[in-house]
Order: C-alpha cells, then structure tokens, then sequence
C-alpha cells in the first residue's frame, strides 16, 4: 500500500479508494516518519484541503478519529504514543478548517455534536498533553504542542466558536505558557 500511495501522490491522481483511506487512518500515527509525514499526512491534508475525498470517505476519516478518540491515544504517555496524538491533531484542524470553508466540498458535514467534540478537544488537548519533544533522532519531527496550537488556531478560526469558546481557548494558552520550563526540544 505504501508504494501505491506513494505512487499516487507522485503522480497527483486524485481518485483513492476506501481501502486506501483506512489504511491512511490506521497510519496516522506510524513510526517510520516516510511513511507518517510523506505518505499519511501529505494523503490526508491534501485530500482535505483540496477536496479530493469522497463525503463517505471524509465521514469515515472524521469518524475514526472521533470513535477512536485519538487525539488522546494513551495521553500519559509519551513518544511513540504521541505521533499519533500529535498528527490526529494536525488531521483535526483540517477537518475542522474545511467544515467552516464554505469553498470546502466538506462545509458543514459535521454534527453540532462533531463540531463541539473537536472545539472542545482542541482546547483540552494542549492542557494535557506532555510530550514536549520537537524532533527525534529515531521518529523525525513530533512537534506535539506546535501541532495542538495549529489545530487550536484551526477551530478559533470557525465561524461557530464562541466568544466563551475563545477565552477558554486563551486560557490553555496561558497554560501552555506557564507550564513551560525550558525550550520545546
């Protein structure tokens, strides 16, 4: 599957099949960073951003993540556990960015409930998080907290997040701020 996709993304075919998407998903948080950076998440933002999924498959992306709760995945602990927390996180922000594009194909697909699950996660998820490592000899890049911050500023650009949203959105701020006792390594 890895050369497939990597194949495809070479040659910017833009069709991809349910297979390849659930492979895509069960990746997300794979060790080896061609295949997490290059292939899974170079796949799954473009596809999003660019539109290229189907909805049935945005659905099935959307809901792994939400069922799987992966933006918590094993959340007291750290590396390797954390690759997958810190690209659901990236996945997350695109999800929740082209829910309020209205240029996105994917523009309201989401449930109140959806909506509020990852407004409410974005802001959680850096106040919980505790991995601080940006870059690993043995998995490439992690940037856990850069990751969480571009998915918080993600859902803080939603047209739907509230004002009440916003302050406790600053407040994890402020505790991301606070918490810091030396440079993210």
């Amino acid at each position: 599957m890895k050369e497939k996709l990597l194949t495809k993304i070479q040659s910017e075919n833009d069709v991809y099949i349910d297979e390849e998407i659930y492979w895509l998903m069960d990746n997300i948080g794979n060790t080896d960073a061609s295949i997490r950076d290059d292939i899974v998440f170079n796949t799954l933002a473009n596809g999003i951003v660019e539109g290229m999924f189907t909805d049935k498959q945005f659905v099935y992306i959307k809901d792994k993540t939400i069922e799987g709760n992966l933006i918590f995945y094993r959340i007291e602990e750290q590396l390797p556990s954390t690759l997958t927390r810190s690209f659901t996180a990236l996945l997350n922000g695109f999800i929740i960015q082209s829910d309020g594009d209205s240029k996105s194909s994917y523009h309201n697909l989401l449930t109140h409930d959806e909506r509020e699950y990852f407004f409410n996660t974005a802001i959680i998820y850096l106040q919980k998080e505790i991995d601080k490592t940006g870059y690993s000899e043995i998995y490439g890049w992690v940037h856990a907290f850069a990751h969480g911050g571009d998915y918080l500023s993600n859902v803080m650009s939603h047209d739907l997040f509230t004002e009440i949203d916003v302050i406790n959105s600053l407040e994890t701020i402020k505790h991301v701020i606070y918490s810091v006792e030396k440079p993210f390594g």
